[in-house]
This record gives C-alpha cells, sequence and structure tokens, in this order.
C-alpha cells in the first residue's frame, strides 16, 4: 500500500513537471522567405493539436513577433519542412473536385513541399473535420499549368485514370500507373522527372 502511494506520487510529479512541454508544441526553428526575396530567421509556430493556422505566428531576433499569411510571404521552413504559398481554388462538379493556381483566384494558402522539378508535388494539409486531427492529401503540378492533379483518391490510391490523362506526356509512366507498379504519389514524381524527358 505504502509503495503503490508513493508510485502515484512520483508519478504525478513526473507528470506535472513534464505536462506544460508535453501538451504544448510550441515555435520551432526557422525562416521565412518575404515577398521580397529576404529571409528572416527566428521561430516560428504553424499549428496547434486541432488547428493549422492560416497566419503562421513568428518571433524574430530583431523583428519580435509577427503573423505572416499566404498574402504577405512566399513560404517558410520549419523542422526541415517547406511551405510555400499559392493561389488555391477548389471547383467542384458533380462530384468531381478541380483546383485551379490562377492569381487572384480563389484565396493564396500555404502547401507542404514534397519535391520540385518538372512535375512538382504539394501536400494540401487540413484538419478533418470528422477525427479533429491532421489530415491532407497530394497534389501533383507541372511547370507550366495554372492548376493542380490530386494524386490520390483516399484510401484507393492513385487517381489512375485522371492521372493518365494528366499525364499523357509520358505513356510509359503511364503504363506503370495502370499496371500498379507505382502506386505511390511520390512514386510517380520520381519516374517523371528522371525517366519521362527521355520519351
Amino acid at each position: 500500500m505504502i509503495m503503490s502511494k508513493l508510485h502515484l506520487l512520483v508519478s504525478l510529479g513526473i507528470l506535472l513537471t513534464f505536462s506544460p512541454v508535453l501538451g504544448q508544441k510550441g515555435f520551432s526553428p526557422g525562416y521565412v522567405i518575404l515577398n521580397s526575396g529576404d529571409t528572416l530567421q527566428g521561430s516560428i509556430r504553424d499549428r496547434s493539436e486541432d488547428k493549422i493556422y492560416k497566419k503562421i505566428r513568428f518571433r524574430g531576433e530583431n523583428t519580435g513577433r509577427n503573423k505572416y499569411s499566404p498574402y504577405q510571404i512566399k513560404g517558410y521552413i520549419i523542422n526541415g519542412s517547406e511551405f510555400e504559398s499559392f493561389w488555391f481554388e477548389e471547383q467542384t462538379q458533380f462530384f468531381m473536385f478541380n483546383y485551379f493556381n490562377v492569381e487572384g483566384r480563389g484565396e493564396k494558402v500555404f502547401l507542404r513541399v514534397l519535391a520540385r522539378g518538372p512535375l512538382s508535388c504539394y501536400l494540401l494539409e487540413y484538419i478533418d473535420p470528422d477525427s479533429g486531427y491532421p489530415d491532407g492529401f497530394e497534389l501533383f503540378k507541372r511547370e507550366n499549368d495554372n492548376f493542380f492533379e490530386r494524386a490520390t483518391q483516399g484510401i484507393f490510391g492513385l487517381k489512375k485514370n485522371r492521372l493518365s490523362r494528366y499525364l499523357q506526356d509520358c505513356p510509359s509512366l503511364v503504363e506503370k500507373i495502370q499496371s500498379g507498379h507505382i502506386k505511390r504519389p511520390m512514386e510517380v514524381v520520381d519516374y517523371y522527372n528522371t525517366q519521362c524527358d527521355r520519351e
């Protein structure tokens, strides 16, 4: 009985000591890229446990605290992850979703950069309304496109038919997608950027 009380007190002490650290994500080292191209180093917070901020929180060594929206900066880097600001418009027609990147249309959002190249891949992050947890999906974009192509259809994997039309300039990649040899968005990007220019 004495041991169990002692164990409880020790556990409670440890919990109270570390709970502020565990319960708060806080700021992480990073930097913002201003629209001018200049960079500011400091600490950034871009989300809480149940929210992804539309305006990131920034603490600079010489600039104090600021909030930056996607309209105010080109992007930011935090914990080794890069985020870029894009014009983004979603249109829905008969359960078909289309995503456009046209200046002045929709709103500006931050997308996580997963890969850059002739075919780039970005992650659109959001809070799932059912679970309350962060979620997201991959978007492809070629260099001169004014739209994004969604890579997956949830648990069903790659959107094979749409991607086959989108990537028809690389028949060997389309064949690999259709046959199931390529199953993941980053495999598509890697193949397109390293193999397709040879066709």
